[in-house]
């Protein structure tokens, strides 16, 4: 054997050492690669969810404003009453799409924000407008009729549930039980 391959018994240790940490190195560096790579998936997931619940309560917050600016014009006819009435109506379907493009990956809350669309549109179409437009021409006393009789139909109530399923679902995957 040429002399120069052979190792005395110090080279050999100090060989394993290195080669320990070496690997110890690699392998550290792998593990820091992937627990920045989960950290990014929770911040995202975090932030993701946060949007989330603020717009499920901002569409439930343009529901009640709703309610409130038609009930409070068609009692009183105090017009400021219709500024959150129009703010509302005008912001609503804003919200509606945000959340939508944020849940389109989740069919079920696909259909529970579908069903809460279709249900607003109709409360807009059957009680809100026309009770608005009543009042604004004059017939008070029909309106006040019309928002007894139809202001809050059966379905609308609904809409509050699925609202509320939406952001409870979202809760559960932040706790891992979905």
């Amino acid at each position: 054997m040429p002399s120069n391959l052979k190792l005395n018994i110090r080279m050999k240790i100090v060989l394993g050492y290195v080669l320990v940490l070496l690997c110890l190195g690699v392998f550290l560096w792998v593990v820091s690669g992937r627990l920045s790579s989960l950290q990014q998936e929770a911040d995202f997931i975090g932030q993701h969810d946060v949007e989330v619940h603020r717009l499920t309560h901002e569409i439930e917050k343009n529901m009640l404003e709703l309610e409130t600016g038609q009930r409070g014009y068609v009692i009183t006819g105090d017009p400021a009453y219709l500024e959150p009435y129009k703010e509302a109506l005008s912001t609503w379907e804003t919200n509606y799409n945000k959340l939508y493009q944020m849940i389109k990956d989740n069919e079920s809350q696909l259909n529970d924000l579908t069903n809460i669309k279709e249900n607003i549109d109709k409360w807009i179409e059957i009680a809100g407008q026309p009770a608005v437009r009543l009042k604004q021409a004059g017939h008070d006393e029909e309106a006040l009729h019309f928002f007894y009789q139809r202001s809050r139909p059966a379905c609308h109530g609904d809409d509050e549930k699925s609202v509320f399923r939406i952001s409870q679902h979202r809760k559960t995957i932040d706790l891992g039980s979905d």
